[in-house]
C-alpha cells in the first residue's frame, strides 16, 4: 500500500499596493525588528561608525553540540532605512516576493520594502519567517566533516622502486 504523501504548503502573497508617499510610520518598522531579534540564534551587528548606525546586520548562528560542530554563522538579513536584505530565500519563494511587488532583486539576496502599516508588517514577517526556516534547514543538512580512519589513509613508499 502506497503511503499518501502531504503536499507542502505553497507559499503565496499578497500583490502590494503602491500608496502615495505620506508621513512614514516607524512603528511597523520597530515591530518588525523586535520579532527578528526574538527568533532564537539571531545575532545582531550595527553596521556604520557614529552614534546612529545606518544599518543592522542579522545573522543566525546554529550552535552544535559539540564545540567542533558549531556551524559558522550565516547572514539572515541587512536591516537599513532603504530595506531590508533578505539571504536564503529559495527560487520558488524569491520569484513571489519579487512578483507581488515586495521587493527587487540584488544580487544573491531580495531587497525588501519597509513595511508602512500593520497588514504589510504580517506579510514582511512570512517573507523573513520564509529565509529563516530556508537557513536554518540548510545548515541542518550540511554536511560536517568526516575525519578518515587510519586505514582508509592513502599508503605511499618513500623510496623509487615502484
Amino acid at each position: 500500500m502506497a503511503a499518501v504523501l502531504e503536499e507542502p504548503v505553497r507559499f503565496q502573497l499578497p500583490a502590494r499596493l503602491r500608496k502615495p508617499s505620506a508621513a512614514e510610520d516607524s512603528l511597523p518598522r520597530l515591530a518588525l525588528a523586535d520579532r527578528i531579534s526574538a527568533l532564537p540564534g539571531i545575532r545582531t551587528v550595527e553596521n556604520g561608525s557614529g552614534t546612529l548606525p545606518c544599518g543592522v546586520t542579522v545573522y543566525l548562528t546554529r550552535q552544535g553540540g559539540a564545540l567542533r560542530k558549531q556551524l559558522p554563522p550565516r547572514i539572515l538579513c541587512e536591516i537599513s532605512k532603504d530595506g531590508v536584505s533578505i539571504y536564503g530565500l529559495c527560487n520558488r519563494d524569491r520569484h513571489q516576493v519579487l512578483s507581488r511587488g515586495w521587493g527587487k532583486l540584488e544580487q544573491d539576496r531580495v531587497r525588501m520594502f519597509l513595511p508602512r502599516d500593520d497588514a504589510e508588517m504580517e506579510v514582511c514577517w512570512r517573507i523573513l519567517q520564509r529565509a529563516y526556516c530556508s537557513i536554518l534547514d540548510l545548515s541542518a543538512r550540511s554536511p560536517s566533516m568526516r575525519y578518515p580512519t587510519f586505514g582508509e589513509l592513502p599508503r605511499f613508499s618513500r623510496t623509487t622502486l615502484q
